[in-house]
């Protein structure tokens, strides 16, 4: 117990070290994903070509404004996946099937960006997720 308590606090200030506080990943409610979830996992693996295990993902439901937007990292988001395998929803559109597989995709990707291809083609994918904070809604 001792020693695990010291790892503990040899490790939490490093792994805290390099990461902003404001990129540390939004608060909201873990949830099940409903059963379309799965087949949509599964049209992402069929456009991206790649594969994954659906059942690595944990869901989060994060409160949102009007339009179905949360705040991370100074802008608007309504959707957010955070390494290694955890997606974050704005709660108003977790139904929202481009914003739920455009989330997947960065999972199975295993990276933030954006790239074209699989993003634009042939996922067609891309999804507005970011609007300055300085944006009228």
């Amino acid at each position: 117990m001792c020693r695990r308590a010291r790892l503990a606090r040899c490790l939490l200030p490093a792994l805290l070290g390099c990461t902003e506080p404001s990129l540390l990943p939004p608060t909201g409610e873990a949830f099940s994903p409903p059963a379309t979830y799965a087949a949509w996992w599964q049209a992402t693996e069929g456009c991206s070509g790649r594969t994954g295990r659906f059942a690595r993902l944990a869901w989060v439901r994060v409160p949102s404004d009007a339009q179905g937007l949360f705040t991370w990292d100074g802008k608007r988001v309504a959707g957010l996946w955070h390494a290694p395998h955890t997606i974050y929803l704005s709660d108003k559109l977790v139904d929202h099937e481009a914003l739920v597989r455009h989330e997947m995709l960065h999972d199975l990707l295993q990276r933030g960006s954006h790239p074209d291809t699989p993003f634009v083609s042939p996922c067609n994918l891309r999804w507005p997720v970011l609007i300055p904070l300085d944006s009228t809604p």
